[in-house]
């Protein structure tokens, strides 16, 4: 829907909540990249990463993220 910086306001807040949380590191990446900031999309990404190196959908989101910034 486009409401690319409301979400990454919500996953903000989730993550200073927890700062650990996969799925809003993940989010935010991906709110970032649909929002074309795809340097920081790329930073959070791989700080989901460190977390999980095997979450499917954040390596996903790491390898559309290379594929457009490579």
């Amino acid at each position: 829907m486009g409401k690319y910086q409301d979400a990454i306001g919500l996953y903000d807040r989730v993550l200073a909540i927890d700062p650990t949380d996969v799925y809003a590191l993940g989010g935010k990446a991906a709110s970032l990249y649909g929002s074309g900031q795809f340097q920081q999309a790329v930073t959070w990404i791989d700080k989901a990463l460190e977390i999980d190196p095997n979450d499917g959908k954040v390596l996903q989101v790491k390898q559309t993220l290379q594929e457009i910034t490579n």
